[in-house]
Order: C-alpha cells, then structure tokens, then sequence
C-alpha cells in the first residue's frame, strides 16, 4: 500500500461518493480505513462503472471514453485490479500545493470559516488547517444547489461576493460532472487572488489607490451593476427600484428632515438606485462615482430625471464649489473601499462643499477587527473612536450616531454649531426602559445595568444585544422568524423570509450581515429610540397639516 496521506480534496471527494450509495461511518476515518471502504465498495461495480466512479469520487471529472479503455486496459495487467486503481487515483501524480498566503490573509480566511489555525501544515496543503476549513464548507453548504454553494465558497474562502463569470464557470462544471465540490474548494484556497488578498493600498499613492478602486468597480458594473450594488434586490429591475426607494426612506432619510428646496449629493451613487427616489424629495440629487461606467448606465437609469446629475469622480469633490449643498450622504460605500485616506478626503471634501448647518450622513462598516486585510470589495472596518477622530479633523461635529460594532455604522455630522434652515437631525435617544425589557425578556442578567451603560453611550446596543442573539437557531428560516420576533417583535413578512433566506442560501449575506441591518433599521430605530416631546409635538403638527392639506384638495372643510 502507497505511503503518506491521501490529498484532501480527493480523500474528501471519495468520502463523499461512498456516502451517495449509503456508506456512513465516514466521519474521522484514516487513511487505511477510507482506502479500504473504497475498494470494498468499488468492488461491487461493474469494471466500467467502477472506472468511471473512481475518476469522478477521486478525481472530480467524468471520464471520456479514452480514459475509460485506457484505465480498464491498465486493470487487466493487475493481480488486484481494483486496489490498483483506487491507489492510482488516490496517490499518484499530486499537484503541488503554492506559497502560503499572507499572515493576515489566512487569519481572515480562518475567521470567516470558523476553525483555528492548525501547528502544522501537511504536504498536500498549502496553509495549516486548509484540509479542515475545506470540510466544514463542505458540510455547511451540502444543502445547497450548484451555484448557491459557489457564492458560500467564494464568500467563506476569498471574502467576497462570486462575481457571475465564476459563479457560472464553477456552477456550470458541477453540473457537467467536469468537477466536483472538493475540487472547486482546492481550485479557490489555491487561487492567486487568496494569495495577493487584501492589496495594501496604504503602500500605494492616492491616486493608484482610486485608479485600483475604478478599475475594480469598473469590471463589477460590465458584469453585473444590479447584483453588486444591492445583490438581495437585484434579480429584477422593478425589485432594484423598489429597494431603492424602500431603503432611502426607511434608512438613508431615517431621523431627518429635508426640506424640499435642499441640494443633496451622494458619494458612491452607482448607477442611481438611490438618486432617483431622492430626485422626488429634493430640488437637485447629485451623485459621483469613482467608476466611470457605473456614471455610464447611471445617465440610462436617472434619464427622465431632469433635477439628477451624476460625474465621475476621481476621489474628491472638486465638481462642487464650496459651501454648495445641503446634505451629502454615502450609503453602501465606504464599507468597499480599502484605503482609510480616501475615506477621509471623502468626509474633508464634504466639510468644504456643505453649506453652514448642511449635514453629513455616512455609513461604514463598524465590525473592527485589528488583524483584518481589506480589498476592493470588503473595505476597512472602523472603531467608534477612528470614525470620531475623523469627523473631528474635518472640522465636523457629531450631531448622531447609531449602529456601532455592526456592519451598518451611521454618522451624522453638521458644518458648524448651528442648524442648517433645509436639513435637520432629529434626536437620536435609546430607549433603555424599552432594551432593558428586550434584555429581560431574553433572560440577560444584569439588563438594567447594561441598559444603562448604552443609554450613557458607554456600550453599543449591537454588542448589548450580543449574548441573546448568539443564541438564535440555526435553521434559516427558524433563525428569521426568532430574529423578527425578539427584536421587531413580528414574524417577518413572506417578501422578507425570500429576500434573507436568499441571501443566506447564496452566501451574500450571513447571519451577523442580516442581524446587523435589522438592528440599524428604521423599524427597529422606531421601537429602541426615544422621542422627544418636542418632536412628538412638531411631528403631529406636520401630520395634522398634511391632512388638512389632502382634505382641502377633495373639497372638505378641515
């Protein structure tokens, strides 16, 4: 019997096929004992079919005629035939695996899949642990079809979304039989762009910085604009348009009243999911993006907008004089860009272009974590005090911030001390009567005190949260209904249990991404925020007022 381990990818690829015709007892098995399970199952077969079940459990493909005849010819030299083919396919010819990645690559491939860092690497690996984080993504994906399990792999193993070009390929493979799911897995921890993952655009200049950026973004919206702008909402065009206009009033414009005389420009604009139901509530939507063919299908989608404008930008706001516009918000943005000084510039352009009072409303992603390597698509993350720091050296001051610790971080920040007469910033206030019953009812101890410490700002409400969500089940859909259920304190619509139990199933979203966007919504903003009096007040006024007007219009007498 050949020595040394069975690869990985062809040990997990037979351990699969035995268990399709209803071999168990796999789980842990040596080498010795997965080798013999496959001979004395193969045995079983016909000599043709157990040619081709070999080829296809160990190797991943289909054979062809040739390399049926040619492996049968080869068994009928042999005293055992079928030992002989099982060690072939099992030991000869191993690829040899490429340079490990990079340190802090493979830390944040290994925390996104869940497993340690292993002490030592094998020979038919090429980082410590690979041969595990290749099992569990097996078995965490094995309810999926082909091209869901792609965008798993590609989200577990590369950190980002399959773009469709991979996605098909792969998925197209699977179906064919050229391939199997092991294999796919190898072909991904072995790929160049794992190795090079995270470009350090710090050791680039600015301008090669944003160069890298529009070019990135620039074969992301050729391929698919839709899908990586809002890819939950990006399977048909009236979907895309309702979600922009869905999420523009329950998130963007959540907390804020604009008047409708105001300038409004946004940083990121894509091709203007967000701009055309902006168009309807302001005198002029601006928008910039950093790649030039995003701007190109944004002139298609915004076209019957007279009062939209969108521009390329090249990283600043020079298309914009000073003191110009009244609110600038980037939403689904910085959470892409990998470089912390263009997202500074972003947030200094800003101070200069705002008129005094205008405001600054802008989303990063608040999952830090210090040893995490960001790239073109999963961009920085920030601390709360990073993102203060910043607003403060643009000469802005913090006048709101909610959803700390999560992926959808908001911040407000007004030029100067006084409001601005077209754009106000309502109060944001927690409700800590409100989240220490949440954290009760969830059986928490110590709820009125961590209730408190949130309501002084010393604790986010995403990580006093934190221990009953970690307790949620883990069947998708019992996930969403307990998650609707604790924190809206509803189960979620049929339009709602599609649009994240897709996302879970294709790998575009996972569970933290969904419990985070569902804490920093506007519907559950309405249940844990206090408001006050005043606004209460001025509030129903503004109701009264628009009811009175509706009334009139009909011809009664309000």
């Amino acid at each position: 019997m050949p020595s040394g381990p069975i690869p990985w990818y062809r040990a997990l690829g037979a351990i699969a096929g035995l268990r399709s015709l209803g071999v168990s007892s796999l789980e842990g098995v040596e080498d010795e004992q997965l080798r013999a399970a496959l001979i004395d199952t193969l045995r079983q077969l016909a000599p043709e079919r157990r040619v081709a079940t070999s080829l296809e459990w160990i190797l991943g493909f289909r054979p062809d005629q040739d390399a049926l005849r040619f492996h049968q010819n080869e068994m009928e030299q042999q005293a055992d035939a079928t030992a002989w083919l099982v060690d072939t396919l099992l030991y000869e010819e191993v690829a040899h695996p490429p340079a490990m990645p990079p340190p802090a690559a493979m830390s944040a491939l290994l925390q996104r899949s869940g497993t340690v860092l292993a002490s030592t690497v094998r020979p038919d690996e090429s980082l410590p642990g690979e041969s595990e984080i290749a099992y569990t993504t097996l078995r965490d994906a094995m309810p999926f079809d082909h091209a869901s399990f792609v965008a798993f792999a590609y989200r577990r193993i590369l950190g980002r979304s399959a773009d469709t070009q991979g996605r098909d390929y792969y998925a197209n493979r699977l179906a064919a039989r050229e391939t199997n799911r092991p294999h796919v897995l190898r072909e991904l921890l072995w790929s160049e762009e794992l190795r090079t993952a995270g470009v350090q655009c710090e050791a680039l200049t600015e301008t090669e910085s944003a160069r890298l950026m529009a070019t990135a973004w620039d074969e992301r919206a050729r391929d698919d604009a839709p899908f990586y702008i809002a890819s939950g909402a990006s399977g048909q065009e009236d979907e895309f348009r309702c979600s922009g206009a869905r999420e523009l009033l329950d998130v963007v414009l959540d907390g804020l009243e604009v008047r409708p005389s105001a300038s409004v420009l946004e940083i990121g604009c894509g091709i203007g999911r967000i701009l055309v139901p902006l168009s309807e509530r302001v005198r002029l939507a601006y928008g910039v993006d950093i790649s030039p063919a995003m701007i190109e299908q944004s002139r298609v989608y915004c076209g019957d907008r007279r009062n939209v404008r969108t521009s390329v930008t090249d990283g600043t706001l020079a298309a914009f004089a000073d003191e110009s516009i009244d609110l600038v918000i980037s939403y689904l943005v910085f959470q892409h860009i990998p470089d912390g000084r263009a997202i500074a510039r972003y947030v200094r352009e800003a101070a200069r272009v705002l008129t005094p009072g205008g405001v600054l409303r802008f989303q990063v992603d608040g999952r830090w974590r210090p040893d995490f390597v960001p790239d073109t698509y999963d961009g920085i993350k920030f601390r709360g005090e990073d993102v203060r720091s910043l607003v403060a050296a643009a000469g802005l001051s913090i006048c709101g911030e909610w959803g700390e610790d999560t992926h959808y971080y908001w911040i407000d920040a007004r030029k100067g001390n006084l409001e601005g007469a077209s754009v106000r910033v309502l109060p944001r206030v927690v409700d800590t009567e409100f989240l220490c019953r949440l954290l009760e009812f969830a059986g928490v101890r110590g709820a009125v005190a961590i209730a408190e410490r949130v309501g002084r700002t010393e604790q986010s409400v995403r990580s006093a949260l934190a221990q009953p969500l970690s307790r949620l089940p883990s069947d998708p859909a019992d996930f969403l209904r307990e998650l609707f259920l604790f924190l809206l304190g509803r189960e979620p619509r049929p339009d709602e249990y599609v649009f994240h139990g897709g996302a879970l199933a294709r790998g575009s979203a996972d569970r933290d991404s969904i419990i985070d966007s569902i804490i920093t919504s506007g519907q559950f903003q309405a249940l844990a925020r206090c408001v006050p009096a005043e606004i209460q007040r001025r509030q129903r006024a503004n109701v009264t007022a628009a009811l009175k007007g509706t009334l009139r219009e009909i011809g009664i007498d309000a």
